[in-house]
């Protein structure tokens, strides 16, 4: 893999340390952004059955559930037997499929084609 060179420009960044000092003292004008965000609590690790049941919740058969999560069918099969936990991002992808099924839904592909058969 090719590396991007990485250009150094020491009068920006000598000037945006001075508009940062500037913030600290409390100087008016300072041209800083300052952006506060709400970070979620860390997923909490769920049961083989909590799996089970956020796929029942969207009548998705476990290659479909799989496929919409972007995992393998036989991680979808590890985490409902109980041989493996999700972890990480699959902690967070389960907690957004169960309080908003509809963001991983509407992501590409028709959700009738997603469903369950029979």
């Amino acid at each position: 893999m090719k590396q991007k060179e990485i250009q150094f420009d020491a009068a920006e960044l000598k000037e945006s340390l001075g508009q940062l000092l500037d913030y600290a003292m409390g100087k008016h004008g300072a041209k800083v952004r300052v952006s506060h965000v709400a970070l979620p609590q860390p997923a909490v690790s769920i049961t083989s059955g909590h799996v089970r049941k956020i796929r029942a919740k969207l009548n998705l058969s476990q290659a479909a559930f799989a496929r919409v999560l972007n995992v393998g069918l036989i991680t979808v099969r590890s985490w409902e037997t109980g041989r493996r936990k999700p972890g990480g991002p699959a902690l967070r992808l389960l907690q957004v499929a169960e309080q908003i099924p509809r963001a991983l839904l509407s992501i590409g592909g028709k959700p009738h084609e997603l469903a369950k058969a029979g």
